[in-house]
């Protein structure tokens, strides 16, 4: 069976060339929706870091420092907005604060220097993907699976909800890499039943961390709970669909 690595190699490419798509269209248009496709990414580049980290030696951590550091600044502005969220109980970002509007014009301007880096990056990182020996793609989606089974299924916490979600964002993005891997995932998993439980999971995430605002009224606490039950009620149902 085919090596993960020459798949992963053009998967890289394709990714990196959509971060600096996005990264571009948010210093000319600094939109949520520019801020939200950027981050997912961002995400993808993680994912290509995780498996360099799981399958390669020592010395990965600078090689990705400066798409992290973007997704580090667009996870603050995140993170304010959901600040809003959490004091409001509604996701209606119309117009940005103050505060935000003042960490919009500094990541812009941090995206600008960042791309340059990043771009320098590029064939150093593509060239550790060339010297780390990938296992094939039959043993990956083995491997995937196994982790997989043992974060998901037959516990979840809500504690390890989060990491649960990063394990089902393994899946997703793993089915990108190669047509073969996206074939074998899919006889393993429903994956429509993975991209909604992964959904399930970051609406409950959001509303477990608004719960725990102080200024909450009682009534958007109330409302608030009775969200994250039935949230978790249907985490809970996808789980043994999976």
């Amino acid at each position: 069976m085919a090596s993960l690595q020459p798949a992963l190699i053009t998967y890289y490419r394709q990714v990196h060339n959509e971060v600096v798509r996005t990264a571009q269209a948010f210093v000319e248009t600094p939109t949520a929706d520019w801020l939200h496709d950027l981050r997912v990414q961002l995400k993808r580049i993680r994912f290509i870091r995780h498996l360099v980290k799981h399958y390669g030696a020592g010395g990965y951590r600078h090689l990705f420092r400066h798409y992290l550091a973007i997704f580090k600044e667009a996870g603050r502005i995140r993170g304010h907005q959901m600040n809003r969220y959490r004091l409001t109980g509604t996701l209606d970002m119309a117009e940005p604060d103050v505060r935000e509007k003042r960490m919009v014009r500094h990541f812009q301007r941090q995206l600008v220097h960042a791309l340059k880096k990043i771009d320098h990056d590029y064939n150093r990182i593509e060239k550790r993907l060339t010297k780390i020996s990938f296992p094939g793609e039959a043993a990956f989606v083995h491997d995937l699976e196994n982790r997989v089974r043992t974060r998901i299924t037959p516990y979840v916490y809500t504690d390890q909800l989060h990491r649960s979600r990063k394990r089902l964002k393994e899946i997703a993005y793993g089915a990108e890499v190669s047509e073969y891997i996206r074939t074998q995932l899919n006889l393993r998993f429903s994956m429509a039943v993975v991209a909604e439980l992964e959904d399930k999971i970051g609406d409950w995430h959001d509303l477990a961390l608004a719960y725990e605002t102080p200024a909450l009224s009682l009534p958007t606490r109330e409302r608030l709970l009775i969200q994250k039950k039935e949230k978790l009620d249907a985490v809970y149902r996808l789980v043994r669909a999976l």
